[in-house]
């Protein structure tokens, strides 16, 4: 058959002209290299002539081909780990959301689980897998509302320069909070009987304690500090101001409380 490399002498070639049956062999030795040369990145080309139609060209763009679909593959890989990541984050952030709105609502003890997973638009088990039991969907509702609590109250304070105003400026808004359900109920309320002491402490440390030492350690810096050092008051004055703060959720007058908070400040701190 015309065109087939078989027990013939020769057969026509794609040019016309006769093509030996060991011309023949050479070519497709030629083509079995190129194929090599296209996978096997460390066999260097036999050679490379920039003709358009040449086999090295070819190989160069079978490389080409390659190298971009493992690199499509791997951004891929990339992207669907950053995709599931964004998806649990999302629903973690669902049961907070959740939680901390029927916690102000109703209470701790007043919610049940199908409420905030119907709420949240998940199911059960993606609760549990975040949040073992209600105790640790309510300490993460906590910190937040004390996250964003914190900084309220910074920025109240920072309406001002002097460190004396920032305490001043800072417990005020910390206390007309206390009038709101979220932080009645949550932080108020349902906080001391929810959580452990210990994990009060440590939360406490970490944001209302903080804010509060740093502020004392200003008004220190400044020479206006006449009571102790920041460490040992800071405690001391956090305590009442949630005391008064307990006493505003009871429905007390917030403004007369306001008031007797910050004659204290004005006891413990010198004029400028």
């Amino acid at each position: 058959m015309a065109g087939y490399v078989g027990d013939g002498p020769a057969v026509a070639a794609a040019g016309g002209g006769p093509v030996l049956r060991g011309e023949a062999s050479q070519q497709r030795l030629e083509v079995v290299q190129l194929v090599k040369q296209s996978v096997r990145h460390d066999i260097p080309l036999q050679r490379h002539d920039p003709s358009p139609g040449s086999q090295p060209q070819l190989t160069c763009s079978l490389h080409a081909l390659i190298s971009q679909e493992g690199r499509t593959v791997k951004e891929t890989e990339v992207t669907a780990r950053r995709t599931q990541a964004q998806r649990r984050a999302a629903t973690r952030q669902a049961l907070i959301d959740s939680g901390r709105a029927l916690f102000a609502q109703q209470g701790f003890a007043g919610v049940g689980r199908e409420e905030i997973v119907a709420r949240a638009g998940v199911t059960r088990g993606a609760m549990y897998h975040y949040f073992p039991s209600k105790e640790d969907l309510f300490q993460a509702v906590y910190e937040t509302v004390e996250q964003d609590l914190l900084q309220a109250v910074a920025e109240a304070a920072s309406a001002d320069t002097d460190p004396v105003s920032q305490l001043r400026l800072g417990t005020e808004a910390f206390l007309r909070s206390a009038a709101t359900e979220e932080i009645r109920r949550i932080s108020l309320i349902d906080a001391p009987a929810v959580l452990s002491k210990r994990t009060r402490r440590q939360l406490d440390e970490q944001y209302g304690l903080g804010l509060v030492r740093e502020a004392l350690t200003a008004v220190h810096a400044a020479g206006r500090l006449r009571v102790g050092p920041p460490a040992v008051l800071a405690p001391l004055l956090l305590a009442a101001m949630h005391e008064a703060a307990t006493q505003i959720a009871d429905g007390a007058a917030a403004a007369q409380i306001i008031a007797t908070v910050d004659d204290l400040i004005g006891h413990i701190t010198a004029p400028p």
